[in-house]
């Protein structure tokens, strides 16, 4: 989503407090954080290794006002 909305090209977003959020996607949770897209489990915690549940999954394309397309594969 973050490649998507084209949010890489933005440089004035804030870094967020979250601990355990991989180096490689710090820049993405916090420009998805910074427009209302995300928000973590709490203000230091993400939930990177977590499970996406269902409600957290269907917000994202509400919370963008857009449809984006998600490809789900089952297992």
């Amino acid at each position: 989503m973050y490649k998507h909305l084209d949010l890489n090209a933005q440089s004035n977003v804030p870094e967020t407090n979250f601990k355990d959020v991989p180096a490689r996607a710090a820049q993405a949770v916090a420009a998805l954080k910074y427009h209302g897209i995300v928000n973590g489990k709490s203000d230091v915690y993400f939930g990177a290794a977590d499970n996406i549940t269902r409600g957290e999954a269907t917000s994202f394309p509400l919370k963008n006002n857009e449809f984006v397309p998600i490809e789900v594969t089952a297992k």
